[in-house]
């Protein structure tokens, strides 16, 4: 996660200034998989890392989750193509691509910083989690042993 929103952060502004410069298709293809591919490949556990740490109760983990991913594409993913096209329009076509590409290094600094607050600032609420689960996880056991018990001793 942190080698991904460092190297977003890096890259977008000069992938979008590159897409201004380029002439050949080719050229827009290799810029696209700098900005796709490589993040995401350093970012593609941070989805199970996050149900596996902080979401231990399954009865509201999909709930949690669908909530926070939905809001961030809103307000990141949905509003990208509107302020891409006004950096566009107010800035002209080549100091527009590096102001959206700069707005897209600002949305993975905030990515780091949050990913960085909530798990380095904070290693006592994963220290409670991870004891909710081990109790939880106790308490099931034991319910599953007194529901063995007492079917065992009904027949």
């Amino acid at each position: 996660m942190i080698s991904s929103a460092i190297l977003t952060f890096l890259i977008a502004p000069f992938v979008w200034y590159g897409f201004t410069i380029t002439v050949e298709p080719y050229q827009d293809f290799l810029l696209a998989l700098c900005l796709t591919i490589i993040p995401n490949i350093t970012c593609g556990a941070c989805y199970y890392w996050y149900i596996d740490e902080l979401l231990h109760d399954p009865r509201t983990r999909t709930r949690i989750f669908g909530v926070a991913y939905n809001i961030g594409a809103v307000l990141f993913a949905g509003t990208a193509p509107f302020l891409g096209t006004f950096f566009i329009k107010s800035h002209g076509t080549t100091m527009g691509s590096i102001l959206t590409g700069s707005w897209v290094s600002l949305v993975a600094l905030l990515s780091l910083i949050a990913y960085i607050y909530g798990h380095f600032a904070i290693p006592q609420f994963y220290a409670n989690k991870r004891r909710q689960m081990q109790l939880f996880d106790e308490e099931e056991q034991q319910e599953l042993t007194a529901n063995d018990v007492s079917n065992h001793n009904e027949e």
